[in-house]
This record gives structure tokens, C-alpha cells and sequence, in this order.
């Protein structure tokens, strides 16, 4: 399971930390105790006029279905939403996404 995400705006780097921290909580929360949790950041287009910055966040979790994985960024928009099975801590997850869509960037999910 891991979601990616690209920041093009330039973030400060308390918003940046808040996000990274945001993705492990969720990351190890979904994720058995034995299981491991990678985070990756990374520039990307550094050489184009709009570079942007990717992490990278894969864990050992039993991942999200195909139809929640759909519902996902609707669900994650909408502070009333429940939580989706598979979804280790879903308010860290919203707050990582919240953050994200502030800084001008998005993600994406690959479960």
C-alpha cells in the first residue's frame, strides 16, 4: 500500500514537516508491528519551470478496496466523513491531504 503526493507551490517547512509526520502516524497505524514503513522525498522537474517536490509513502498495510479507493479523496475532503476500513488513522490522513491541497499540490494512492 502507499500513496504518493507532489508539491508544486513551496511549502514552508513547518507545513512540510506537518505533512510528512501526518503520513507516517496513518502509515504505521495501518500497518501490522512487525510491518515497514518507507517515506521518500524526493525533487522532481527540477529542471522545468515548475518543479515540485514528491514523497513517497509505502507501508506494510493490508490497503484500501478498489471502490474506497475511488471514494477516498471525496471522503477525505469532507470533515463529517467516516473512516474507510484499511485507512490506518484517517483524521491524520485528512490533515496530510488538507495540507497538501493548501500547498497547491495532490496525490494519489496505489493500494
Amino acid at each position: 500500500m502507499g500513496s504518493e503526493m507532489c508539491i508544486r507551490d513551496r511549502p514552508d517547512l513547518s507545513r512540510l514537516q506537518k505533512i510528512l509526520e501526518s503520513l507516517t502516524i496513518n502509515a504505521f497505524a495501518a500497518s501490522p508491528l512487525d510491518g515497514e514503513v518507507v517515506v521518500e522525498v524526493r525533487p522532481v522537474g527540477a529542471e522545468s519551470k515548475s518543479p515540485a517536490l514528491e514523497i513517497l509513502c509505502t507501508h506494510a498495510g493490508v490497503g484500501i478496496t478498489p471502490d474506497d479507493q475511488k471514494r477516498l479523496p471525496e471522503l477525505l475532503s469532507d470533515p463529517e466523513s467516516a473512516a474507510l476500513n484499511g485507512v490506518g488513522d484517517f483524521a491524520a490522513l485528512r490533515e496530510a491531504a488538507g495540507l497538501l491541497r493548501a500547498c497547491g499540490g495532490h496525490w494519489w494512492l496505489k493500494s
